[in-house]
């Protein structure tokens, strides 16, 4: 093995973007090094794979075989644990290896908990009505709370097609835990990214200089979409966001090399040593919450918005 060509990522434990994505940025970082070869990514170890890592994987594996002069080799080693092995299978995630289930494994997922990763060009209805009917299995919905759902997703959809000029679509992953009353959903693109889509308006030049972060908590003000196209169609990811804050859930938004994670009042920012490629949100909703109404714009006045 040649050092300079050949890398292993290793993962292990509980994998997730949220709260400490340290170990996920890491093996991305080494993916995306200029001169690789060959990528072994070494799951063995690993406790659980979250939808989030699952489609940063996948995503940027992607990328790397659309934009490499010459093919860099994906080697998989799968996990030891039945349960991630089976979850991975029923998810889509060994597809884009080329990996079939290990013959033998158990289904331990039910079937209807996972919406399976794939790449899409359109989101709606189809996958919002998917989100929806995970949810009914397991809580009453109101029409108004389905509704709002539904329009986030719409707006999601909405800014990713006209903004992230993204020319494989985009991929989406959820999943339901029926346990914590919640439902995970990843969508994630290979556009051009948040900061360099806002710095060509006028308004926002003075973005391409900063921290794709301080695009990213511009993009979730109100009015921003419809100020980029001279219209008023939609609010995008305040809207997004505000549906996410007023039940409980929580918002990650990755783009370039800037990270937001949101939580209720507190917004956690990372500025990363790498550029990652496109863009990338993940939305957790609590779906049994009994706060799911709209609270008011006061939720975007956050004062880490850099002017």
């Amino acid at each position: 093995m040649n050092p300079k060509h050949d890398v292993k990522v290793h993962l292990s434990g509980r994998v997730d973007i949220e709260p400490d994505p340290s170990q996920i940025f890491n093996a991305l970082k080494i993916m995306l090094s200029s001169g690789i070869k060959h990528v072994t990514i070494d799951l063995t170890k690993v406790e659980f794979l979250y939808p989030a890592a699952v489609v940063l994987l996948t995503q940027t594996v992607v990328y790397i075989h659309r934009t490499r002069p010459r093919k860099v080799k994906f080697s998989l080693i799968r996990p030891e644990d039945p349960k991630v092995e089976d979850y991975l299978s029923s998810c889509g995630f060994y597809y884009y290896f080329g990996l079939r289930r290990r013959a033998g494994t158990p289904r331990i997922h039910p079937r209807g908990e996972v919406i399976r990763l794939k790449r899409r060009r359109c989101l709606t209805p189809l996958f919002s009505q998917e989100l929806v009917e995970l949810i009914k299995k397991h809580q009453d919905v109101s029409f108004m709370v389905e509704r709002d759902l539904i329009e986030a997703i719409i707006e999601l959809e909405d800014n990713v097609k006209r903004h992230s000029e993204s020319e494989v679509g985009w991929f989406v992953l959820a999943q339901g835990y029926p346990n914590s009353n919640r439902v995970r959903m990843v969508i994630g693109d290979l556009g051009i990214g948040i900061r360099s889509h806002l710095s060509r308006h006028p308004d926002f030049e003075y973005l391409a200089d900063k921290p794709s972060s301080n695009a990213i908590i511009q993009s979730l003000q109100r009015g921003v979409t419809g100020a980029l196209h001279g219209e008023h169609s939609g609010e995008g990811l305040y809207t997004i966001w505000k549906f996410i804050d007023a039940c409980g859930g929580s918002m990650v938004i990755l783009s370039e090399d800037g990270c937001v994670l949101l939580k209720g009042e507190d917004v956690k920012i990372i500025n990363l040593d790498f550029v990652f490629p496109g863009t990338f949100v993940v939305l957790k909703v609590n779906y049994a919450s009994d706060k799911i109404i709209m609270r008011g714009e006061e939720i975007l006045t956050h004062p880490l918005l850099v002017k």
